[in-house]
C-alpha cells in the first residue's frame, strides 16, 4: 500500500474502506472465476471442480468483489476444506490486474477469521517452491514452512512446500491451545 498507512496498519487493512468486499462464491461466478483461474495457473481447475467445492459441503468458497459490482467485478477467490480441526487451503488467486493490492491477503485473513470461528486449531497449504510473493504473503501473515513436497505438482515435477498457521484453541486442553 502506499506511504499513507499508520505505522501499526498491515497492506490490506483499507480494503473495506476501498469498497471491496468478502462473499461466498455461487456458480454464477465461475466465468469470472475461471478467467482468473486460467490467468494464474500451469494447470487451472476445471469448471466441474469449481462446481464440485461449490456442492462439498466441507468446502467453503470465497470471492473479493468490487461492492455494487456483479461477477464482473471479481477481484479473486479462495477455496477451502474444513475439516475437524483444520483448515486446507486448496487454492487461492487473485485477478491480474489487482496483484500486489492486497485482495489475496484479505481473502486470507477472512478466511482465517472463519477458521478461528469454526474453532479451527490450525491452516495449512501447499505452494509452490518458485512462488516467492505468495510464499511472502503466507509469512507476512503467520504462516511458517514446516515441511515439503517432492515433486508434488505434476505438471512440471515442482515440489511444494508445506505452511501451516496454527490458530491456537479456545479450549485449554485442545492440540494447539496456548
Amino acid at each position: 500500500m502506499r506511504s499513507s498507512r499508520n505505522a501499526t496498519s498491515k497492506p490490506g487493512d483499507n480494503l473495506l474502506r476501498s469498497g471491496w468486499q468478502l462473499r461466498a462464491m455461487v456458480a454464477e461466478d465461475l466465468p469470472e472465476v475461471l478467467d482468473i483461474e486460467r490467468a494464474s495457473f500451469l494447470s487451472p481447475w476445471s469448471e466441474q471442480m469449481f462446481r464440485e467445492e461449490l456442492g462439498n459441503p466441507l468446502s467453503m468458497c470465497i470471492v473479493a468483489q468490487e461492492r455494487g459490482s456483479g461477477p464482473a467485478g471479481l477481484l479473486g477467490y479462495l477455496c477451502a476444506w474444513y475439516a475437524a480441526s483444520e483448515v486446507h487451503i486448496m487454492n487461492l488467486a487473485s485477478h491480474p490486474r489487482v496483484r500486489g493490492r492486497g485482495v489475496a491477503r484479505h481473502l486470507l485473513r477472512g478466511l482465517v477469521a472463519e477458521a478461528r470461528s469454526r474453532g479451527a486449531w490450525r491452516i495449512f497449504l501447499e505452494v509452490r517452491e518458485s512462488n516467492r510473493p505468495a510464499q511472502a504473503l503466507y509469512i507476512s501473515e503467520g504462516f511458517q514452512v514446516v515441511g515439503r513436497r517432492p515433486r508434488y505438482y505434476t505438471d512440471t515435477g515442482e515440489d511444494a512446500l508445506l505452511m501451516v498457521l496454527e490458530l491456537g484453541c479456545a479450549d485449554e486442553g485442545s492440540p494447539g491451545a496456548s
